[in-house]
């Protein structure tokens, strides 16, 4: 299924990871705004989202994610909104 962009509301594009992904994230489906300036939205699957995981704005479990290879805070988790549909 597509989605809209949180931000500007207009249909974003779904691509997938490629399969040498650094960040354990191979082949996985995600969505991108181009009207955005190719802002990441999120995720097309499942991966981090439980019942017990806190709920964001939109009123659903969020989705909890990992901090990528190389960054500073690399592998510290934070929540996001698992549709991408509001700013937590």
């Amino acid at each position: 299924p597509g989605m809209t962009c949180a931000h500007c509301q207009h249909p974003c594009s779904q691509y997938v990871t490629r399969r040498d992904n650094p960040n354990g994230n191979a082949g996985r489906p995600y969505f991108i705004c181009h009207n955005c300036n190719n802002s990441w939205s999120t995720w097309n699957d499942t991966r981090g989202i439980s019942p017990s995981n806190p709920p964001c704005n939109c009123g659903v479990p969020s989705r909890q994610g990992k901090s990528g290879v190389g960054a500073a805070w690399e592998g510290y988790g934070f929540w996001v909104c698992a549709k991408g549909s509001c700013q937590y």
